[in-house]
């Protein structure tokens, strides 16, 4: 955990107290958070579900940890909601889960299509009205009331609900935690009545939370820049749940269209990029995989095939889509592994900063080598990093046939890259982050 601000509460606390054991203390902690499934199952392979299910699984096995109190607002209940293994027990998760409407989620796919910032807006004032039903309930004050933390994962910018979290949990004296999970990709390149409107809103909710998490420090750096925040520590995704380990996987067991990598496509090189293709920052890369890369590609090697997964392929018409594309949709997490066991180069072609890059770490732990744009490197630790290939969207045609041609080259520099993350993003290195946290901040708000 790095503290962007050396002149902050940290320093004001002595090492002593910050390692001692609070017993008689039972922390109870409410999450407050949005994931596609309920927090305790496998989450779906999209980073805001998986920080979410890495702080709850973190939260449960930290002894002090009584109880933990959750506020789901569960999107597709249905989708990718597989139990967590045999080893997590969650005796102490009293889970609140609420399921949007149907009608709800056409509106937010088709906000989703359609990206853009008022889009986004809209996207999250349902979110934000389907939690408002639930806190006129009496169960929930009984949660709130009883907890000592209040996590909120911010799906931004779910302005009102935030706002009257943290007011009520001033006159109740909670801690508050804000975890910001993509502090860039919200308004930064709008010059309109949105943008003032959303700094408006940023400066709001940075005033009023005990205190800020972010995923990168770069981030951190950020609002510290704009909003005169000190109250900051960076805490970075963990690897958990991104694992891909090479696994003998039956190929009569997956979809249809798998299997045609297997056997049709056996002697072509695949290029893979996987996301939600519905987001406003993955809809401009495959928009660009699909327009140009793609094209350019076909007439230079036939034997290169790109693979994009993820859901949303809906949104382009199978006539505008080369014939060297292949849409494969939502996978599990065993055909995701197969797809990248089978693929040669996987790619990033991201054109908006965000925060921490999902993919890429997958593609990394996969132990393949990968092409992105400078955009797709936002708190990587490039120097450590040697299979990963920044260029621009101009060159990046280009770095694809040079990987593929230097391929065991890139093999080799994909290994120590997948070591590095082995040994420096551990699970158990970021519960330790937050066991840290919460200690630190018990002492400040409890002496």
């Amino acid at each position: 955990m790095r503290i962007l601000n050396g002149k902050n509460v940290f320093h004001t606390i002595r090492m002593d107290s910050m390692k001692r054991a609070r017993a008689h203390r039972n922390v109870r902690v409410m999450i407050i958070a949005s994931p596609t499934s309920p927090l305790g199952t496998i989450p779906t392979r999209n980073g805001y579900d998986i920080r979410c299910s890495q702080l709850f699984l973190a939260l449960t096995q930290l002894d002090f940890v009584e109880k933990i109190f959750t506020l789901e607002i569960v999107a597709e209940q249905n989708v990718g909601e597989q139990k967590m293994p045999k080893s997590y027990v969650f005796s102490k998760y009293i889970p609140y889960i609420i399921q949007l409407s149907n009608i709800d989620l056409k509106i937010i796919r088709r906000n989703y299509a359609r990206s853009g910032a008022l889009n986004r807006i809209l996207n999250n004032i349902i979110l934000t009205k389907a939690f408002f039903k639930v806190i006129l309930y009496r169960k929930f004050w009984a949660y709130f009331k009883a907890s000592n933390f209040i996590f909120v994962e911010n799906t931004y910018p779910m302005f009102p609900l935030i706002l009257f979290i943290e007011i009520f949990s001033k006159f109740l004296n909670k801690i508050v935690i804000l975890e910001m999970h993509d502090v860039f990709s919200f308004g930064k390149k709008i010059n309109s009545l949105i943008r003032i409107f959303a700094i408006l809103v940023e400066k709001i909710l940075m005033s009023l939370p005990s205190w800020i998490v972010c995923v990168t420090y770069e981030e951190a750096k950020y609002l510290n820049e704009y909003f005169r925040k000190n109250n900051i520590s960076v805490i970075p995704t963990s690897m958990l749940f991104f694992e891909t380990e090479q696994s003998v996987i039956n190929a009569f067991n997956m979809k249809t269209k798998l299997i045609w990598l297997l056997h049709d496509y056996k002697h072509y090189k695949l290029v893979t990029f996987i996301g939600d293709l519905r987001t406003p920052v993955n809809k401009p890369a495959v928009d660009y995989i699909v327009k140009v890369c793609a094209p350019l590609l076909l007439n230079l090697r036939k034997d290169i095939f790109f693979v994009i997964v993820g859901r949303g392929y809906e949104i382009w018409k199978k006539e505008d889509v080369p014939e060297n594309v292949i849409f494969l949709g939502y996978l599990n997490q065993d055909e995701l592994r197969f797809v990248l066991e089978k693929s040669d180069v996987c790619i990033a072609p991201l054109i908006y900063n965000t925060g921490f890059k999902s993919k890429v770490i997958s593609y990394i732990l996969a132990k393949k080598p990968v092409v992105l744009t400078k955009e797709a490197t936002l708190s990587l630790p490039l120097q450590y990093l040697p299979s990963l290939v920044v260029t621009s969207l101009e060159n990046f045609p280009f770095e694809i046939i040079n990987v593929i041609d230097n391929k065991d080259i890139f093999l080799k520099k994909a290994e120590i890259s997948y070591n590095y993350f082995l040994n420096n993003f551990s699970f158990e290195k970021f519960k330790n982050e937050y066991n840290k946290l919460i200690n630190i901040l018990m002492n400040v708000y409890h002496q």
